[in-house]
């Protein structure tokens, strides 16, 4: 712990490595960190700077940039957007937690950084020494598809809050070696036929098949054109079922992927997710020359608002470095889940982010508002449209499709029957693109 007299700061220097296409990782700089202060600040090593196969870690300005300029980051804790993307959320918290045997409250940062996670998110891996590479010394087990049901059992004792067993002590050191991406229901990576895989677990809680919902939801995606990643169920003897969907951020070869998530593209702290838009994404795209990516983020916007997927915020946006285009872009869609909309509850709802010019209004002519942000023309805007309200029609389809009783999709029967018609009318909706709102200001941030 280094101690800062001139401004009172306690802070230690924590090494970030890279994943090239190297045989180990290789340090890519220095994060010096205060957790205390919420402060934080980021410096390229010069041997990374120096290297033809260095990648930047991000494409904000400042880290994208592989020079000596140090990054000072107050958001998110003192975390810069990438390194902060690398941790995980509250699930991976209380995993960590367990295993240390330590309030998830009383999880820092720094124990998160420094942790052994062999699979996190994105490229980065980080060590407390720069002569210490974080690659483990011994092979690290990945949970294989037969462990799944001792990680579901010891997901639900977690959720419980229950102690473990000496069998679940076991089973939890393989969930917090699988354990990377965010969010807050049980989740693990998992190794099937050499493959990094995503598994979703069930909790007691649920009132429907949730995983088998979002597999259902994820197939409409994949009909209209939206990628998303290889996906499956797997079902339990006693019926419930996991989702898993392939990782995106490792390419064919396995190899680890710089990736950044939305919040972090638009320099924003966790807080302010409210300031963040789809067409403010779609700016960002347009800037890195991905074209087919601008134009696809309008149609998961339209999905989303469809089939009220209220959960869109920034962290379930990502942009992708790819290797073999030498390139940022769009990644594929993840974490596209239904909302339920009650019979009689009025039609007027929120997305998590910003889709117009008047905020984050479900409406018809909000759709189409700012549909030039993302390199359309109102009619184009409104062929998609017409696509999306077209595979929503047929929703019962792949519900059946995919094995959902008849409660559970009656359950969503007002969501799609409503999403439809929204859709519908924005159709016949004109909107003229360049009219000024008055009053209104536009959402999401240049």
């Amino acid at each position: 712990m280094l101690i800062d007299s001139s401004r009172g700061t306690m802070y230690r220097d924590i090494f970030v490595f890279a994943h090239l296409d190297t045989e180990k990782p290789v340090i890519a700089g220095v994060l010096r960190y205060d957790e205390s202060g919420g402060l934080g600040s980021f410096r390229y090593a010069n041997s990374y700077v120096s290297r033809a196969d260095a990648l930047p870690i991000s494409i904000q300005p400042g880290l994208i940039e592989l020079g000596s300029t140090v990054i000072t980051e107050t958001n998110n804790q003192g975390l810069p957007g990438p390194i902060r993307d690398s941790l995980p959320d509250y699930w991976g918290r209380l995993v960590f937690a367990s295993r240390m045997k330590i309030p998830a409250e009383k999880v820092s940062n720094v124990d998160l950084l420094l942790s052994p996670i062999p699979e996190r998110f994105g490229f980065l891996d980080f060590s407390d020494r720069a002569d210490r590479c974080p690659t483990p010394s011994a092979p690290v087990v990945i949970p294989v598809l037969e462990h799944l049901d001792a990680l579901i059992e010891v997901a639900e004792a977690l959720q419980e809050n229950r102690k473990l067993n000496q069998q679940e002590e076991w089973a939890i050191a393989l969930l917090a070696q699988g354990t990377s991406l965010g969010g807050a229901r049980p989740k693990s990576v998992i190794r099937d036929n050499g493959e990094l895989w995503l598994a979703k677990f069930p909790t007691k809680d649920d009132r429907y098949d949730v995983c088998g919902v979002e597999f259902a939801t994820h197939a409409m995606a994949n009909e209209l054109g939206i990628r998303v990643p290889e996906a499956k169920l797997s079902a339990f003897p006693d019926g419930r079922r996991i989702f898993l969907t392939k990782r995106f951020d490792r390419d064919s070869q396995g190899r680890r992927l710089p990736a950044l998530s939305a919040l972090s593209a638009l320099g924003l702290d966790e807080s302010e997710n409210a300031l963040g838009s789809y067409p403010a994404i779609a700016r960002i795209l347009q800037k890195l020359g991905d074209t087919h990516g601008r134009q696809e983020l309008f149609k998961r916007m339209v999905f989303n608002a469809g089939i009220r997927n209220t959960d869109d915020h920034l962290r379930n946006h990502c942009i992708l470095y790819s290797r073999a285009h030498s390139a940022w872009n769009l990644s594929p869609g993840f974490d596209i889940n239904p909302g339920i909309k009650r019979t009689g509850i009025g039609e007027q709802f929120n997305l998590s982010i910003g889709i117009g010019k008047h905020g984050r209004s479900v409406t018809a002519e909000n759709l189409l508002s700012s549909v030039t942000d993302f390199g359309l023309t109102e009619k184009e805007g409104k062929q998609i449209i017409g696509d999306v309200a077209n595979v929503l029609s047929r929703w019962r389809e792949h519900f059946a499709s995919a094995k959902i009783d008849n409660g559970t999709m009656e359950l969503f029967s007002e969501t799609f029957l409503s999403g439809q018609k929204m859709l519908r009318e924005c159709l016949s909706t004109s909107v003229m693109l360049n009219r000024k709102h008055p009053g209104v200001k536009p959402s999401g941030i240049e």
